[in-house]
């Protein structure tokens, strides 16, 4: 009687310890292809999941890995392979998933085995959400009327939810899964119904007009929200932000050339943080400047300003498990303004007489009878900034072609310093200029599309000036960039 006893409760322990908590998730997974260095994914801080705060799971020679998560409602799982992949889907407590990443030649792709494929295929199969300020943006090109532009929402709205809508009949997925995709669709379409409100507001900076009227049509957009619930969302740090836009900018005292003194002054985002602890309630202030402060050095701007915010926030959230994500993108605006203090590198030239430099041939003169790499950037493009990670191999290869390098920013007048700045930050050796009105129409032309550039832009210039290639290799694929310059000189 006794060795049974025991027995049932080896059984049972084993059950037990094979089974997942009512409140645990686990996701078992395998990478196929080739074995990425981080596999990263969202984990909920405070019942909030974001694409900017991720964490980072282990993956052994194989390819496996395995993520753990607590939590008492489904939530929307993000798993990210840096340059390779993002997706998300929905996981339920006390569930566990099988899933498969394939990063092949083709395009990667993400799977799933077992009962809940079919939901897992629908949500991430669903058509990519732009940013709920482009999607108004788009919706104001494409539509006459704001009647026009909310039945397009509605309808876009429910075209995504109706695939759901007969999985949840068909009992393939649960009303739990069915009812965060509901709410997904209807955080995100609200941001966006506010930010379509948001396009007209900015369009009185033209002369356009903006009623009283409208701004009641604006607020109530948000008169039925349950934050709790919507912060469930991927989209509701957008949420949020189209939400204290409303607020600020239809309260009778929002004083449109005071905000813009604050901007000049290097104190805009201390006033928006500002103004979000006014109108965003606590338990979810904490993750709104967070997440601001994360976008805001994310452009690499450098602002000074965000440096005596991020100690602030330290303060204010002493335990906050942000902290760790934040850090490494506070610590390269502290080095900025320590390099910026500091001479230009002896490598570093510009070219002579600027104002008179009118074309690319006048730009390439000085440079000794040399091809020309070429690069078009500006201080404010995030892709360009990317690029320069790459410099250290692109000189190299330069160097080996005896080539020169020119860089033309495209900046305005008013970023001559930010121009200066960052040339000493990014180390970036060859010779420089502001390219002028002049020379900024020609690029244009030469770009031909209607009179815009695309940057980062790079062009490949013969001895005496000439384009030899209108279109050249970007430095991060430094691969393709020597076989063509190989090519080229052989």
């Amino acid at each position: 009687m006794k060795k049974n006893t025991i027995g049932l409760l080896l059984f049972l322990v084993a059950i037990f310890s094979c089974s997942t908590k009512s409140n645990e998730v686990l996701i078992r997974g395998k990478v196929v292809g080739e074995i990425p260095s981080k596999l990263l994914f969202t984990k909920p801080v405070e019942g909030i999941t974001s694409w900017a705060f991720l964490s980072e799971s282990d993956l052994d020679s194989l390819g496996n890995f395995e993520i753990k998560l607590e939590s008492d409602k489904a939530l929307i799982l993000g798993i990210k392979i840096p340059k390779e992949m993002a997706k998300s889907f929905i996981v339920e407590p006390g569930q566990q998933y099988q899933i498969q990443i394939d990063l092949g030649p083709e395009k990667p792709e993400i799977s799933m085995d077992g009962p809940g494929k079919v939901g897992f295929d629908a949500f991430v199969n669903l058509p990519s959400m732009r940013s709920s300020q482009y999607t108004a943006s788009m919706l104001y090109r494409e539509k006459e009327t704001e009647s026009e532009m909310f039945q397009e929402i509605e309808r876009l709205k429910g075209e995504s939810l109706s695939v759901f809508d007969s999985l949840y009949a068909a009992e393939f997925i649960s009303e739990e899964f069915f009812d965060l995709v509901k709410l997904e669709m209807d955080c995100f379409y609200k941001a966006v119904r506010s930010d379509v409100y948001y396009q007209k507001f900015r369009k009185t900076f033209e002369g356009g007009e903006f009623s009283e009227e409208d701004k009641r049509a604006w607020r109530a957009v948000f008169s039925d929200v349950s934050w709790e619930n919507l912060s469930r969302s991927t989209a509701f740090y957008e949420m949020l932000e189209s939400y204290l836009r409303s607020q600020v900018f239809t309260n009778e005292e929002f004083d449109r050339d005071e905000v813009k003194a604050k901007y000049d002054n290097g104190q805009y985002h201390t006033y928006q943080l500002g103004e979000a602890e006014k109108y965003i309630e606590a338990p979810f202030l904490h993750y709104f400047k967070a997440y601001y402060l994360y976008l805001s050095a994310l452009q690499k701007r450098f602002e000074k300003e965000l440096i005596s915010l991020y100690g602030e926030f330290k303060q204010d959230y002493p335990q906050s498990m942000y902290t760790k994500d934040l850090e490494p993108m506070i610590e390269p605006i502290v080095l900025y303004h320590e390099k910026i203090g500091e001479p230009f590198g002896e490598n570093v030239k510009f070219v002579a007489d600027p104002k008179k430099t009118n074309t690319l041939k006048d730009a390439a003169k000085g440079l000794k009878g040399k091809m020309v790499y070429v690069d078009v950037w500006a201080t404010w493009c995030g892709p360009c900034k990317a690029e320069f990670e790459h410099k250290e191999q692109l000189e190299e290869v330069l160097k080996k072609y005896d080539i020169a390098s020119l860089y033309i920013s495209i900046d305005r007048p008013e970023y001559e310093q930010k121009w200066n700045e960052m040339i000493k930050y990014y180390g970036l050796n060859g010779h420089h200029i502001r390219a002028n009105k002049e020379l900024d129409a020609e690029l244009r032309e030469v770009f031909d599309n209607e009179g815009s550039l695309s940057i980062p832009w790079y062009l490949l210039l013969d001895e005496e000036g000439n384009i030899v290639e209108k279109h050249f290799v970007r430095p991060s694929n430094m691969e393709e960039l020597e076989k063509k310059l190989n090519e080229i000189n052989s």
